[in-house]
């Protein structure tokens, strides 16, 4: 049984866990990019906040990066790590620019941390994720509104990627609307 009040958890027992989201958004990019296996795939989380979302894919056999504007997030994303001997590129950064090169990463992973961001940086933030994703590369985006109570919008990136976002939760914008 989980001790939610236990020291091994000091940022919440629920920041212990993955999002269910994150498993599906592997999965079903390994099933549609069957020459993949998790051992070369690389993902960046943006706001990576307790890190088990890397953490995750990380033992999975992925390649894991994150930016965090918080140094709590990042010391406990180090120590989350290295008590796992896992390794990971984790730091401090803005979501834009982001300082990796173009068509770097397979999937880029926020789970609602770009909506703390204004307007023109968020859709800043947009235009550099999609510079550093690969071609078919998939970017997760939570864009929680007034209007996306929550919901999960998949962006399946390839050739003519603006049109083939998605918007899987049923809110009524996705990520063409910016």
């Amino acid at each position: 049984m989980i001790d939610k009040n236990s020291d091994e958890y000091p940022l919440g027992w629920l920041n212990s866990f993955t999002y269910p989201i994150i498993a599906t958004l592997i999965n079903n990019y390994l099933d549609r990019n069957k020459n993949l296996n998790e051992n070369n795939i690389k993902v960046l989380e943006l706001g990576f906040g307790s890190g088990a979302n890397l953490l995750y894919l990380a033992k999975r056999g992925c390649s894991v990066y994150g930016i965090d504007i918080s140094d709590t997030a990042l010391e406990y994303g180090n120590k989350l790590f290295l008590d796992n001997n896992i390794k990971a590129e984790l730091k401090i950064s803005s979501f834009a620019p982001l300082d990796y090169e173009d068509n770097t990463f397979d999937l880029v992973i926020d789970r609602g941390a770009l909506v703390c961001a204004d307007k023109e940086l968020y859709k800043e933030a947009v235009k550099e994720v999609y510079r550093i994703l690969k071609p078919n590369g998939e970017f997760l985006l939570t864009p929680y509104s007034e209007l996306n109570h929550g919901t999960i919008a998949i962006n399946n990136i390839n050739d003519d990627y603006v049109h083939s976002t998605s918007n899987v939760g049923g809110g009524k914008y996705n990520i063409s609307h910016l």
